[in-house]
């Protein structure tokens, strides 16, 4: 179903937010796509799976590539593919929030364990409606 996404990161290190996505979003189930703002040849899909599982996944123009795992209170293994090669990260999450209008992901990045930065994405769905209802 199409819909209306706006998605913002917050730097909760240096309290930045950045506007991912303020537009058009298409909306399966428990998996949103959308093209980013600045970057409309890059897409984002985001999925929320049962279990407290989400997958942040991005494609860039050209070979650039994420894939980020993250599971609630968990170590995960993220992927990041660019020109230069394969890099993977270690993410931590600590809070994620999933509803009809409104998914949050709170995650950190860690290097030897430790984290570097700390980021929390929030989606705010519009237009989404409960069809079977109707």
């Amino acid at each position: 179903m199409e819909i209306k996404v706006r998605a913002t990161q917050y730097d909760l290190d240096t309290k930045e937010a950045t506007i991912l996505a303020d537009g058009k979003a298409f909306l399966n189930l428990d998996t949103l796509f959308y093209r980013e703002k600045d970057h409309p040849e890059s897409a984002q899909q985001i999925t929320f799976r049962s279990g407290g599982e989400v997958i942040l996944q991005r494609r860039g123009n050209g070979e650039t590539r994420s894939e980020i795992h993250l599971r609630l209170n968990e170590t995960g293994r993220s992927r990041v593919q660019t020109s230069c090669g394969e890099m993977e990260i270690d993410t931590y999450m600590s809070d994620c929030y999933h509803s009809e209008d409104l998914w949050m992901v709170e995650y950190q990045i860690l290097a030897d364990g430790q984290p570097v930065s700390t980021r929390r994405i929030v989606w705010e769905l519009s237009g989404v409606k409960d069809d079977s209802a109707a």
